[in-house]
């Protein structure tokens, strides 16, 4: 546990794994304490992907590996703070393969190459029932290699708006998709519930769009 002062003024909370806090020793920070693993059907189907898509970066070649770290090179991502950072090779590789498979489709040796994908023009996501929603969306129909992506929030009784950060994902589209889709929902909206939804583009090198959000509440 490190004690800080901050010269941007006193900070509370918590940010990229650490909370920020005070006693009466001053203000402190240490890592984030993680909620108990419920190791769900996700969590474990994620940690295969993770675990098949690091094996098969073992299997590239050193040409393979390098034209992946040159790629990574040049796609700043940001932080919640906004300040620019670049993923290595292998974490570029394991992020999108990890995204390839959980579409169903073949890992990719090579890095992607052309534009990422693009927002959608529009998009509503209406609830037909309490477990599947009816995505409409333009321009229709996707790109021979793209789908759509889709997340849910938490269901809400009240006035709460759930961000993307609390959001669950639903799934995935085929290619070429057109309007509409249906999507059946990970978690059930009771009558009087309202939940929110983000849907985009992801193509076949596991490049995603930005997400367009919808909400709808259920009668």
């Amino acid at each position: 546990m490190a004690k800080i002062n901050p010269i941007v003024g006193p900070l509370s909370g918590s940010m990229g794994g650490l909370t920020y806090a005070r006693n009466r020793g001053g203000l402190y920070v240490k890592m984030k304490a993680s909620p108990v693993n419920p190791n769900s059907a996700r969590q474990q189907a994620v940690r295969g992907l993770l675990s098949t898509s690091s094996g098969l970066w073992q299997a590239l070649t050193d040409e393979q590996r390098n034209a992946w770290d040159a790629y990574a090179a040049e796609k700043p991502r940001s932080d919640p703070l906004g300040q620019s950072y670049f993923l290595t090779g292998h974490q570029m590789y394991v992020a999108l393969t990890c995204i390839v498979l959980d579409q169903g489709l073949v890992e990719n040796t090579d890095p992607p190459a052309g534009a990422d994908p693009i927002v959608l023009e529009s998009m509503t996501a209406t609830l037909t029932s309490d477990t599947a929603i009816s995505v409409v969306f333009t321009a229709t129909p996707l790109g021979a290699a793209e789908a759509l992506y889709a997340w849910q929030g938490p269901p809400q009784g009240g006035q709460g708006d759930p961000n993307f950060a609390q959001s669950t994902l639903i799934g995935y589209s085929a290619q070429a998709a057109a309007s509409p889709q249906a999507f059946t929902l990970p978690k059930t909206v009771s009558s009087g519930f309202t939940s929110n939804f983000w849907i985009g583009i992801v193509d076949g090198d596991g490049r995603t769009g930005p997400a367009l959000k919808d909400s709808d509440t259920r009668p």
